[in-house]
């Protein structure tokens, strides 16, 4: 039966939601100070909260009573027939009573306000009728109107229903907010559910300490590493100097990778292979955390130190503005892409090792957006065989002073050093690293260089330390889950699709306007005739068409790049790339801002369409723009910005208000 009313029961099921979504947005934008005296009220209580109601608003009355009693404020519910026959004694004076009713005119609730009135206790109604009887013998009314009720009959209590709960809960909420409750006093009201335990068990309650820790000091070698890791039966041991701090950890893990490298490793030194600096947590911490934190960084241990190591665990805000900064991230090559050791043939050949993990780390940067380079103290040929199969264009070997490579690179990459990030791990590399506006290094970097590093990674070098640093800066730039989307996506059909040779069919075949690929979450970066980023291009969906070479994207975000000026940002509903990829059009409510430079205020215009024209860096518009530069707004019928010289040009009817200080910098006027 319902097979032949398929789109009947979805368009009906759409219009209740759309309906009721309606109904509760419409409660936003009619919320005032009524509902603040509805809050403060119930600050003030010092008994109880009395909350009632009938039918489908009893319903709601009893979701309310029990939120606010799991929230901090003391409160139950009493059906108003009860109330009439007794129940009314539990309402006293120092309490607040809250009613529930669409109409307002329930005659159950009507009936006993007199007495609770009587009481003294204060009256808060949640009605969908201001001037109901209920509503004006309240002490507060919070409007609950709903213009239609979602059933097709229109008499079904449904968008007014879900309207009281939203505003119910909006209440609690408030409330919830105002007292400073937190995760700790929920917790205390929830014992018996997994959300106590969640929310109730701290890292002390379930760590092993003391005898049952594994541990050995700094002088052991991994032979007695091994001995007491199979003794506590733990995978891993703390390493501690001679006060019992701890310096690093040791698995098995570390172990199977260090055996991969060499098979003689009992007479090793701890210090040698184990984990510096690694991450920790305090006993203070919920354990619950331990767990996510460990599940975020794919670690099976973590030990609990409390003050003797700063945790490394979540990366500061500041180290996430600095990796956010970077365009250009610079590695050094022995002791970060390497291990540091070097090993030698008989014939007297050196060889390196090099981790996959890392390649792929710096694969994915570059596709993010992030040019590359390797800056080295020594010269050969494996480095320079990495580098090709990596697709690394700037590569210094043989350097003897790193700081002058680096000056000519900021030249060739056309970057500033606020745009850099550079990975080392020894002296040599320290004159680069106090330059940049990222230092990073490996776990195992000499003293002084972990002493300079905005951040040290978990990793040692060799072992997937630039991995580390390479997700690190794709997170902070927002690019990590939209490569990781396009990876499960299989965006790599995509890519192939473009560079795969021309069919050789000897017919010539009609093309049609219809999609011949596409890919959801994806990410385009365009580069100049030098290699330098110019344009990256993210989407939420692109749909390329085979006739006409075009590709129509959703939700784009556009971001240029032009070294030493402010990046420009910009956003769509949707856009088109032509075939050659040197226009892109953004339509729909299309935004694009300027970021702040030094004296000059951040410049941003909205208008219904942006064309870039990315060979010439112009954003242009032949649409009505609205320009907003500081404290200036203007509007005209069209405007065309020039990224490289920055000058804007207004065209048409030019209106706004110009402030007195927005031009006080050393960018060029807008041009009429």
């Amino acid at each position: 039966m319902i097979k032949n009313h398929t789109n009947r029961v979805l368009s009906l099921a759409r219009d209740v939601l759309e309906t009721e979504a309606t109904a509760i947005l419409s409660l936003a934008s009619r919320l005032d100070q009524n509902f603040i005296a509805a809050v403060e009220l119930l600050l003030a209580c010092t008994g109880r909260v009395v909350v009632s109601g009938i039918g489908k608003s009893g319903h709601i009355a009893r979701k309310l009573a029990a939120t606010l009693a799991s929230t901090g404020t003391p409160a139950f519910f009493v059906h108003p027939a009860e109330a009439s026959h007794g129940d009314l004694g539990m309402i006293m004076v120092e309490d607040v009573v809250i009613v529930l009713s669409n109409s307002g005119e329930t005659e159950e609730l009507v009936d006993i306000l007199p007495s609770i009135k009587r009481t003294g206790a204060r009256l808060i109604a949640m009605t969908g009728n201001p001037a109901s009887s209920l509503a004006k013998l309240a002490d507060v009314h919070l409007n609950a109107r709903v213009e239609k009720e979602a059933c097709p009959l229109n008499l079904a209590p449904t968008a007014s229903t879900t309207a009281a709960l939203a505003l119910s809960d909006a209440l609690a909420m408030a409330v919830l907010d105002a007292r400073g409750f937190g995760p700790e006093d929920f917790a205390r009201s929830h014992p018996g559910g997994t959300l106590g335990r969640r929310l109730l068990t701290y890292v002390r309650d379930v760590m092993r300490a003391d005898v049952q820790l594994p541990c050995v000091e700094l002088s052991a070698t991994v032979h007695d590493a091994l001995f007491e890791i199979t003794e506590k039966r733990l995978g891993m041991t703390a390493v501690v100097d001679h006060a019992g701090s701890v310096r690093g950890i040791f698995t098995d893990g570390d172990l199977r990778r260090l055996l991969a490298k060499r098979n003689d490793v009992s007479t090793l030194n701890i210090a040698e292979v184990m984990t510096a600096q690694p991450y920790t947590i305090s006993p203070d911490r919920l354990a619950i955390e331990a767990v996510e934190l460990m599940e975020r960084y794919c670690i099976n241990q973590m030990l609990v130190c409390q003050g003797d190591l700063m945790e490394k665990a979540s990366v500061s805000a500041a180290v996430n503005a600095r990796a956010a900064r970077v365009r250009l991230m610079i590695f050094d090559v022995d002791g970060v892409l390497t291990d540091g050791r070097l090993y030698f043939s008989a014939a007297g050949e050196s060889s390196k090792s090099f981790d996959t993990l890392d390649g792929q780390g710096i694969k994915l940067l570059a596709a993010g957006g992030v040019q590359i380079a390797l800056i080295t103290g020594r010269a050969s040929q494996m480095v320079t065989a990495r580098a090709q199969e990596l697709g690394i264009e700037w590569v210094y070997q043989g350097v003897h002073d790193k700081a002058v490579a680096f000056a000519e690179l900021l030249s060739r990459a056309r970057c500033t050093a606020e745009e850099c990030g550079y990975m080392g791990d020894d002296w040599p590399d320290l004159p680069v690293m106090m330059k940049v506006a990222f230092a990073a290094a490996p776990a195992n970097a000499h003293a002084e260089v972990l002493a300079r590093a905005h951040w040290v990674a978990h990793a040692r070098g060799g072992y997937g330390a630039a991995r580390e640093v390479c997700d690190l800066i794709l997170r902070a730039q927002h690019s990590y889950d939209t490569l990781l989307s396009a990876a499960c996506a299989g965006a790599s059909y995509w890519l192939l699709q473009l560079h795969l040779p021309p069919s050789r069919s000897s017919a010539p075949q009609v093309k049609m306007h219809r999609p011949d690929y596409f890919a959801e979450h994806f990410s385009i970066t365009l580069l100049d005739q030098t290699g330098a980023t110019q344009y990256r291009i993210n989407a939420a969906k692109m749909v390329h068409y085979e006739d006409n070479d075009n590709t129509d994207v959703v939700l784009p975000a556009v971001r240029a790049f032009v070294a030493g000026q402010p990046d420009v940002t910009s956003f769509a509903k949707r856009g088109k790339i032509n075939g050659n990829g040197s226009i892109l059009d953004l339509y729909g409510d299309a935004h694009v801002r300027r970021a702040q430079g030094d004296q000059d205020p951040a410049l941003e215009a909205d208008s219904q369409h942006f064309r870039f024209l990315i060979n010439d860096d112009i954003v242009q518009t032949d649409q009505s723009v609205k320009l907003k530069r500081g404290a200036s707004i203007v509007t005209a019928s069209g405007m065309s910005y020039n990224n490289l010289t920055r000058v804007v040009k207004l065209v048409g009817q030019v209106r706004g208000v110009i402030a007195a200080d927005t031009f006080i910098s050393n960018s060029a006027s807008p041009k009429r």
